[in-house]
């Protein structure tokens, strides 16, 4: 038997920890998961493993050094797991190949899988289990027929795919361009062209993606106290769901509460520590309780996600190269000075973002992609390259410090905590009197970001069109509230009505360039100065469409009076800056505004439902009332079923919040 572990990714929303250590050398109680990976690999039948690399390679390199029958494939740049099975397939036995990822943790009997898909002698057999949300494996019977997206998760029949699959030589022969290539999409295209990719399913596999530290912790919760089963290459810990590594040095006024592993730390204070992993060379220096932490060297003793308390780390790591390549801080000899990196919240985006600070001094803002996929990869570049284009045109944007090869670690202008929400919360008239102000802002940027702009820079659709508007918007609302919310019935006709919608909102309309989310949380008030941020879903679309984000957005609540005000002021702005016709604005706001408003209640509906914000729920009603009131004017008299749908969303949510 032959096997590969696919260990090469970024662990990106594993960071900043995956910054300075790779995910498949998290420990495991203790033990890097990479290795007890092996381990199993070859208890299972394995004399030949090729182990991959390339984020952190170096230390994968380290820890596999010297190991019988394991061998490096250290890529300079990401191929994906469809590219680095092509690149492996020269050194690899013409005999099926075992593939796991390197950052799973399960019960899936490795032998079981490779004997089986000899004697059916398939192409491709993928484990698969049911775990509802990853499920989006189409299968019917023993053959896949498909792959779907998060957004096909539910579907009948439809499974999640382990990550562990065996494959034979006849497909790696197909991957013969050694190119960044998904194996999924591959498959997809095999799938298209007749080929048989076929699957076992397990039951129960007590699988573990540790691709968060939430997951992470919990792994380790579910070992330590019985309820996911235990490898025997693991370290076993005592009854009480406590492993201490002998190494350790604890302080005698320290306390070890269920559950908590332990590694070979320094623990100088009589703190509490209870539902954490402490790494290898980590040291606690204080007395604050460490509960459901990760504490790890050089990022030391934080709660996940939780702002307010700083993490450490040394200049060796990611950041800290940029952060001297950038020139914001000098390299101490040994490279060992460190920084402090506060975790801040980002509201809806999944995006990361840390204050960066050296002593007690703010550096900088470091924004971290969300996760390792083409497209949170692309958002970052294009906030980069939105950056500059923007600062260069003279747009109040926060200056872009530093960002890495890829483009996709950012060091931005620290521009402090003062939104323009949060203004309007503590002091609303000094909040008010910086409208008008913004409004030019907004008409400036939205003239000049446009000179220049180029289409290939979004990462998203690069025009706010008609399809953008019913796909992104309208059935936002009918999806993500109506019928995930409020759980009502497909509205017959709904669907026509939003086409129309859609059409009259576009029909000759002015392009420039549009920031998509302009509210009073994406602007900043910093040294006596209008700021923007959030722009990097920006494109070229109608120019009324940002007006409408400002003036309707339900965290400032403006009057209906100093909306008008505003309105004027911003097409004012516009004449003077000429070039534009004032009255297509004009007469395409009411229909943008409604197109923005429907966005809203979709968005704050998902982010309240899905991703579990409970901050957003109470803007929907608002919201709700909002559009209700525009649909009022005369020129949506023609509007019936959407007129009617938004009266019977009112009254169900406010149902659903009495209930």
């Amino acid at each position: 038997m032959q096997a590969m572990i696919l260990a090469a990714g970024f662990g990106t929303r594993l960071q900043p920890y995956s910054l300075v250590r790779p995910k498949p050398l998290f420990p495991v109680l203790n033990r890097p998961l990479l290795l007890a990976t092996i381990e199993r690999l070859q208890a299972a039948g394995c004399r030949r493993i090729v182990v991959n690399c390339h984020h952190l390679g170096e230390q994968i390199a380290a820890a596999v050094a010297g190991l019988e029958g394991v061998e490096l494939q250290l890529e300079p740049a990401i191929l994906g797991t469809g590219g680095s099975l092509a690149e492996a397939a020269e050194r690899l036995a013409d005999e099926p190949l075992l593939v796991s990822n390197g950052d799973i943790y399960h019960t899936i009997d490795f032998r079981q899988l490779y004997e089986y898909h000899v004697r059916q002698d398939h192409l491709v057999t993928m484990a698969l289990h049911d775990c509802p949300r990853f499920n989006t494996v189409q299968t019917r019977g023993d053959r896949v027929t498909g792959f779907g997206t998060a957004t096909a998760i539910g579907t009948p029949g439809a499974l999640a795919f382990t990550g562990v699959q065996v494959i034979d030589p006849r497909v790696l022969a197909t991957m013969d361009e050694r190119r960044p290539l998904c194996i999924i999409e591959h498959y997809r295209s095999l799938i298209g062209a007749g080929t048989a990719i076929n699957c076992l399913v397990f039951s129960d596999p007590q699988w573990t993606d540790i691709g968060t530290v939430e997951e992470y912790l919990r792994l380790h919760g579910d070992l330590l106290t019985g309820r996911t089963p235990l490898w025997p290459e693991l370290v076993h810990p005592t009854g009480d769901g406590v492993l201490i590594d002998t190494a350790a040095e604890l302080h005698p006024d320290c306390r070890i509460e269920p559950w908590a592993c332990i590694g070979a730390a320094r623990i100088e204070s009589g703190t509490v520590i209870a539902r954490s992993v402490v790494w290898d060379g980590a040291v606690v220096t204080d007395d604050r309780p460490l509960i459901d932490c990760l504490v790890a060297p050089p990022l030391l003793g934080t709660p996940h996600g939780v702002p307010g308390r700083a993490m450490t780390t040394t200049l060796r790591g990611e950041i800290g190269r940029l952060l001297i390549n950038s020139g914001l801080v000098e390299c101490s000899a040994n490279g060992d000075r460190e920084v402090a990196l506060q975790p801040l919240h980002g509201d809806g985006s999944s995006r990361r973002f840390f204050r960066v600070f050296c002593g007690a001094r703010p550096l900088c803002l470091a924004v971290l992609p969300a996760g390792n996929s083409e497209r949170e990869l692309a958002e970052s570049r294009s906030a980069a390259t939105l950056a500059d284009h923007l600062d260069q045109a003279g747009v109040p944007v926060p200056r872009l410090l530093g960002v890495d090869e890829q483009r996709t670690i950012l060091l931005f202008e620290d521009l402090g905590d003062c939104r323009l929400h949060d203004l309007l919360l503590r002091d609303r008239s000094a909040a008010l009197a910086w409208y008008p102000e913004v409004v030019r802002h907004l008409a400036r940027m939205q003239v000049r970001g446009a000179a220049g702009f180029r289409a290939d820079w979004c990462f998203d659709a690069p025009v706010y069109d008609e399809q953008v508007m019913i796909e992104r918007e309208s059935l936002y609302f009918a999806t993500a509230f109506w019928r995930d919310t409020l759980f009502g019935d497909e509205v017959t006709g709904l669907r026509e009505e939003f086409a129309e919608l859609a059409r009259r909102a576009a029909a000759d309309f002015e392009l420039l360039f549009l920031h998509r989310d302009f509210q009073s949380r994406n602007i900043m008030i910093s040294d006596g100065r209008v700021r923007i941020i959030d722009f990097q879903a920006g494109r070229l679309g109608p120019p009324g469409y940002d007006v409408a984000s400002l003036l309707i957005d339900p965290y400032a609540a403006l009057s209906g009076t100093l909306q008008d005000e505003l309105l004027e002021g911003y097409l004012a702005e516009m004449r003077q800056l000429g070039g534009v016709d004032v009255d297509k604005i004009s007469a395409s706001y009411p229909l943008l505004a409604v197109q923005r408003n429907l966005q809203i209640i979709g968005a704050f509906a998902y982010l309240s439902g899905r991703r579990k914000k409970p901050f957003f729920r109470r803007y929907i009603m608002p919201s709700l009332i909002m559009l209700q009131n525009r649909l009022t004017e005369q020129m949506f008299e023609d509007f019936v079923l959407l007129r009617r749908t938004v009266s019977a969303a009112i009254s169900g949510y406010r149902q659903s919040i009495r209930g």
